[in-house]
């Protein structure tokens, strides 16, 4: 019995704009998780470990770094999104700091980070290209423009095709906080537990329209397809 889960949250995030009469403010320190690192750190240790691993590093071990640093940006949650944008702005940060930066941008479903994610489905790095297009996805159903439309390209079994397709053709409403959830509890002990030859240890996750499943809900069918729309770390 063949299962499609597809992991796209959106949600709205609106902030005042401050009145041309008050005295400038210095920026504020970004806040942390409880207990924990900041924004900007959280993404020196990422960027730090990445160089570390580069040499010799396995898709399992950059996975590993990658889950680690969203878990922990989801514990901040909001307010990490500025942080988040001007990490995806710079142009002199690392590609794979930058992909991070869209791809938790999309998990936190911030609007005010739409429009950097436009502009980073064009960048010239195809793997932040790719994030950005499956973080605009999450945000909710897009206005649907002749560009996007070229930026997709006419090859259905294409990446791009795929992750901006669904961003102009779905028609369910995003619900964010599942996913967002699931990250913030996620037991980073939990990591790299499965072992061939042994049944899967048992998940839960959200699909689109925020219902959650369980794999142990599918023990004893022929067979279960599990099918994840987006990029690998």
């Amino acid at each position: 019995m063949p299962f499609t889960w597809c992991l796209f949250v959106a949600t709205a995030i609106l902030g005042a704009p401050p009145s041309a009469a008050d005295p400038p403010v210095p920026p504020a320190a970004r806040p942390a998780a409880e207990g924990g690192l900041s924004t900007q750190e959280i993404l020196a240790r990422f960027e730090e470990r990445r160089q570390l691993s580069e040499t010799g590093a396995t898709e399992k071990e950059n996975a590993k770094v990658r889950m680690e640093c969203l878990v922990e940006l989801m514990r901040i949650g909001q307010p990490a999104a500025p942080v988040l944008i001007e990490c995806l702005q710079d142009e002199k940060a690392p590609p794979a700091t930058r992909a991070v930066a869209a791809q938790a941008l999309g998990l936190l479903a911030d609007s005010s980070a739409r429009p950097v994610l436009f502009q980073a489905i064009e960048d010239k790095d195809g793997y932040i290209a790719a994030h950005a297009r499956v973080a605009l996805g999450r945000l909710g159903r897009l206005q649907e423009t002749p560009k996007l439309r070229e930026l997709a390209g006419k090859n259905p079994t294409s990446g791009r095709y795929i992750e901006l397709m669904f961003a102009l053709t779905r028609d369910d409403e995003p619900n964010p906080e599942p996913i967002r959830k699931a990250l913030r509890d996620y037991d980073l002990a939990r990591i790299d537990s499965a072992r061939l030859g042994q049944p899967a240890p048992d998940f839960t996750l959200a699909d689109a329209s925020g219902k959650t499943w369980q794999l142990r809900q599918f023990r004893g069918e022929k067979a279960v397809v599990l099918v994840f729309l987006g990029v690998h770390a």
